[in-house]
């Protein structure tokens, strides 16, 4: 299954990733998620959690999470194609 749809922010804790998940939902036809790894015990649960919404409602899904950074080679891995969006910022402003 490729993942053209979905789009994963990687920032800091108290980079605006809670105001980009709100922003962007009126565009996302299916989720905008704010850190949803908190509530999954594995990427591979995301991972079904993406493709149950991804079934259900077809359309964009935009996920802002502070962890998903810890975990990048694992979601390159778990969602071929998906978009990644790096917010950078000195971590002293965060």
């Amino acid at each position: 299954m490729a993942y053209e749809h979905l789009t994963i922010m990687l920032s800091l804790p108290r980079s605006r990733s809670a105001w980009m998940a709100e922003f962007l939902r009126p565009f996302c036809a299916s989720a905008s998620w704010h850190c949803p790894l908190q509530q999954c015990a594995s990427i591979e649960e995301l991972g079904a959690k993406v493709d149950n919404i991804g079934r259900a409602s077809p359309g964009r899904i935009f996920i802002a999470d502070v962890a998903a950074m810890f975990f990048f080679d694992r979601l390159l891995a778990r969602f071929p194609g998906a978009q990644y969006l790096v917010v950078h910022r000195p971590a002293r402003e965060v």
